[in-house]
């Protein structure tokens, strides 16, 4: 954790299994103590990559958590694959988040539940018991899919589901109330908010609501990858080690040593 006045910040990697070249840089991100925790996608071609990763070095033990991915790539299972919002004539997923989620058929729901369950699933099997959910795209703080999202942790024992962005410069009103009518619901019936502010670097960077408050919890999400030099860069190309310098003066950076 990293500490701010009497606030605590982490940061968490998102795309953990995307591929084998974002499952490097999110190492050596933990590695380096760049980041305090991960995020991982189960239906990409980085997953057995990144289990092995997780498995031969103790660092990563209950840092990992399940991405829940309904917008790229090949699903899991096969009744998402006749739902033509979420996937297309080859099964591969569709959804791009381009309108609001607010309701789902029937079909739907079992598909995604089954979708989902089938994504927790396979990182059990492979050894990982998910730390805590969030998901690609944010597909998880649509609302009929949050409360799929939300039974599951329950009924997986899973106590920790990212909320939905309320950092920085925020979208219009109704946008803004949405969010936080969602993230009270899951902090206060749910049970299950892993933290009180939740936005990235930039996010964070613009934000001037958190200057005033006290002994909250922020999670600051980022996505490492390597540049042509293999350097550990964000999403938008710069260097991650520098832009945590800029944006959170009080960030130390502690380089963890394997057992």
């Amino acid at each position: 954790m990293i500490k701010q006045d009497q606030n605590q910040i982490f940061i968490n990697a998102d795309d953990f299994g995307y591929h084998e070249s974002v499952n490097q840089a999110i190492y050596r991100s933990f590695k380096l103590g760049l980041i305090q925790s991960t995020s991982m996608l189960v239906n990409m071609l980085g997953f057995d990559d990144a289990v092995r990763i997780f498995l031969s070095d103790p660092i990563l033990s209950d840092k990992v958590g399940l991405h829940i991915n309904l917008t790229e790539g090949y699903p899991l299972s096969n009744p998402i694959k006749s739902c033509p919002r979420f996937c297309d004539e080859s099964g591969n997923f569709i959804y791009k988040r381009e309108q609001p989620l607010f309701f789902l058929s029937k079909q739907e729901k079992t598909a995604i539940y089954q979708e989902i369950s089938e994504q927790i699933e396979k990182l059990r099997t492979a050894g990982i018991q998910p730390a805590h959910i969030d998901s690609h795209h944010h597909i998880h703080t649509e609302w009929p899919v949050f409360k799929i999202a939300l039974h599951l942790a329950k009924q997986y024992g899973i106590q920790k589901i990212r909320i939905a962005r309320n950092l920085g410069r925020q979208d219009h009103f109704i946008k803004k109330q949405y969010r936080n009518v969602l993230n009270i619901y899951l902090k206060y019936f749910g049970g299950r908010a892993n933290s009180d502010f939740f936005g990235d670097l930039d996010d964070f960077a613009a934000s001037s609501q958190i200057k005033h408050e006290k002994n909250k919890l922020i999670e600051i999400m980022v996505h490492p990858k390597l540049n042509s030099v293999q350097e550990i860069i964000d999403y938008n190309g710069n260097l991650l080690k520098d832009r945590l310098l800029v944006i959170i003066p009080e960030f130390n950076i502690e380089p963890h040593r394997s057992s």
